[in-house]
């Protein structure tokens, strides 16, 4: 959902073509100061330990402490880190889709349709 309204909100800035700015630094002062604005108050407002969360009733909190603990046990890893193991991550055939689905429909010059890239990353560069 929020990727949707973060998608509009961004072509709508994109496209704002009055003052000295261009769009994409429109988008950028938007969208950082949200992160500025949003940093401190959710450092205060999220409970740092789930006994501590406001919005449980008691029944939700003892769910979420055995979720957690679950969750503890279950990634407990000993293994150690292997540069091998990062290598077998990178070259899994698996990972591919992702970085073909993120580069290609931006970079593949076709933009008769869509006149800004639905992937934001590549979009402001190829602007520029």
């Amino acid at each position: 959902m929020s990727g949707a309204f973060g998608g509009l909100i961004a072509f709508g800035l994109i496209r704002i073509e009055t003052g000295s700015l261009v769009g994409w630094q429109y988008l950028y002062i938007v969208e950082g100061s949200l992160s500025v604005l949003a940093g401190p108050l959710a450092y205060f407002w999220i409970p740092r330990e789930l006994p501590k969360a406001w919005f449980y009733n008691a029944e939700e909190k003892v769910a979420s402490a055995k979720r957690a603990d679950a969750l503890i046990k279950a990634n407990h890893h000993t293994d150690k880190f292997s540069w091998t193991e990062v290598f077998k991550g990178l070259t899994a055939w698996q990972v591919r889709p992702l970085g073909i689905n993120s580069v290609v429909p931006a970079e593949s010059g076709n933009r008769q349709y869509l006149p800004v890239s639905p992937n934001f990353q590549p979009t402001c560069p190829s602007m520029l």
